[in-house]
């Protein structure tokens, strides 16, 4: 039966439609008015510019694939830029394990407990990146942002209710359909979703978000469940967040030839 949910969420994920109005929406429903009314939504405006640098902690529990007990961790990010990040997690005991990512630009380096693990990080950066750019790319008043893809359309996405819910959509060129849905109610974003194929096989990439509260003007969820093809990867509680603090260049240092 949760095979047969997938297949049916991929397929009528690839027929999305223009979407009836939400209850109580007033006047035309089309992109422009819907991009009207998010501007509006709480912390949006502050969201659209990316800051000079963050840091982020987060408490976290990773969900094994075996079905095992979910592991605590904690998540420190620090940004600096569009292209400068260092990403750390600690895992509780009795595990006590350290992960540590450093990239610069397209140089990066992932360290296990100090040990290089030579692992390619270069897919997993870009999707990061635009993933950081997705709200104000699918704001943008050129209709397509610097995604890079085709223009933002306004869909009915499958499981969405869209009494309630309002979804954006963009295809980038990578053939990845990229999805934004809103509460029609608050404009605030509940859930980031990103479509995309392997062979015969269709992926469904999805972060639910709640609990949001402002941060440094932004309104952002301090709780996010992540999910890969139904099955719950992790969960994390934002604990702490700091915009603008002077972030050294070592922390972003790599060896030559990284």
């Amino acid at each position: 039966m949760h095979a047969l949910l997938l297949l049916l969420l991929a397929l009528t994920a690839a027929c999305s439609s223009a979407p009836p109005p939400p209850l109580g929406w007033r006047g035309p429903y089309d992109l422009d008015a819907v991009r009207a009314f998010l501007r509006r939504a709480p912390g949006v405006e502050a969201a659209r510019t990316p800051p000079t640098s963050v840091v982020t902690r987060s408490r976290v529990l990773l969900y094994p694939a075996d079905g095992s007990a979910p592991v605590e961790a904690t998540f420190t990010l620090w940004l600096r830029g569009e292209l400068q990040e260092r990403r750390e997690i600690v895992t509780a005991p009795p595990l006590d394990r350290t992960v540590l990512q450093v990239i610069d630009g397209d140089r990066f380096l992932e360290l296990e407990q100090g040990v290089p693990t030579g692992r390619d990080l270069r897919d997993e950066l870009a999707v990061h990146r635009r993933y950081r750019r997705l709200l104000a790319d699918f704001l943008a008043d050129d209709g397509a942002g610097s995604g890079g893809g085709a223009p933002v359309e306004l869909v009915e996405a499958a499981g969405a209710e869209s009494r309630t819910t309002i979804v954006l959509e963009q295809r980038t060129p990578d053939a990845a359909r990229w999805q934004l849905w809103f509460d029609a109610t608050s404009g605030l974003l509940r859930r980031i979703r990103r479509l995309t194929r392997d062979g015969a096989s269709e992926h469904v990439d999805e972060d639910v978000l709640d609990d949001h509260a402002r941060f440094d003007g932004r309104v952002l969820p301090r709780h996010q469940v992540t999910w890969r093809d139904g099955r719950r990867v992790m969960e994390s509680w934002l604990q702490e967040r700091v915009e603008g603090e002077a972030l050294a260049d070592d922390w972003f240092a790599l060896p030559a030839g990284r």
